[in-house]
């Protein structure tokens, strides 16, 4: 007998559904696969921008360039308004940088897969990843969960002994019937992210035969850089408090950019309009 049910998201269930409302709004504006597009052509634009921004930071001679982009990196409080908050992007842009870039190609990796995938296989050295889908899912694979677990628990320890990393607490065991596998995962050395099982063991459903092992880090370059962006971005690296009150510290920092960079597109349409303006008059 059905007891209850609760649609994710769905704000009219009550309060229940607030936080997770929440979280689909980071992650597709609640707009389902239109929000996640979206969002993807816009971290594509952020990625591209990131690089444009630090491009316009830099002096246009090398000669002494340290020292005359040294001013770029500074703000002067004292100055006007305007300087003030042009100061205030610029430096703040600077400083942020690596963040602005890592937070911009992250949401690229989940929301426009087809531009960052092939951008990472070029770049770097990637693994197989998941298995290959079957034509039809095996619903009922031919080992019983019990079997399963087992061999998939000495398929890790091996893996573990083999390859010299240390296993903590297993994290999730699960059939996939679109691939026709077992998928094991565990916490392990090779982590990461402190609160994510990204070790694991893909087994055969019908004969308990491996067909592979995943590992965050250590295997595959591209992989290990998708794991770390991963960490970074929820800020959940291991003994790394400093790093999440600075990703705290830049959400605060992107309003400021927001705010800044439209008051000075405010002001410079105000003194183009204004010189238009005078154009006009001085050819009446």
């Amino acid at each position: 007998m059905e007891l209850g049910r609760r649609q994710y998201g769905d704000l009219s269930q009550g309060r229940v559904n607030f936080v997770p409302f929440i979280y689909e709004l980071h992650e597709s504006l609640a707009l389902g696969v239109l929000g996640v597009y979206t969002l993807g052509v816009i971290a594509l634009a952020w990625t591209i921008d990131a690089f444009y921004a630090l491009y316009l930071t830099m002096p246009r001679s090398t000669a002494s360039f340290w020292r005359r982009w040294k001013p770029s990196w500074l703000v002067k409080p004292r100055a006007g308004v305007f300087r003030l908050n042009f100061d205030l992007h610029r430096a703040g842009g600077l400083w942020f940088w690596p963040l602005v870039l890592i937070f911009g190609w992250l949401s690229l990796m989940w929301n426009l897969p087809q531009v960052f995938s092939p951008v990472k296989g070029a770049l770097f050295d990637t693994g197989a990843g998941r298995p290959t889908f079957l034509e039809q899912p095996k619903s009922s694979p031919r080992l019983s969960w019990r079997e399963a677990q087992a061999i998939a628990e000495r398929a890790m320890a091996e893996q573990a002994q083999q390859l010299g990393f240390t296993l903590r607490e297993p994290g999730m065991f699960g059939y996939l019937p679109e691939v026709g596998v077992f998928l094991y995962g565990a916490q392990s050395s090779l982590d990461v992210q402190r609160r994510a099982w990204n070790t694991g063991v893909w087994i055969d459903g019908d004969t308990g035969a491996l067909v592979d092992a995943f590992r965050p880090s250590g295997r595959h370059t591209g992989d290990t850089i998708t794991w770390w962006l991963r960490a970074l971005h929820f800020a959940d690296v291991y003994g790394w408090m400093s790093y999440r009150l600075l990703v705290c510290a830049f959400g605060l920092v992107i309003v400021m950019l927001s705010v800044t960079d439209v008051y000075i597109w405010w002001k410079k349409r105000k003194a183009r309009v204004a010189g238009i303006r005078r154009g006009l008059a001085a050819t009446v």
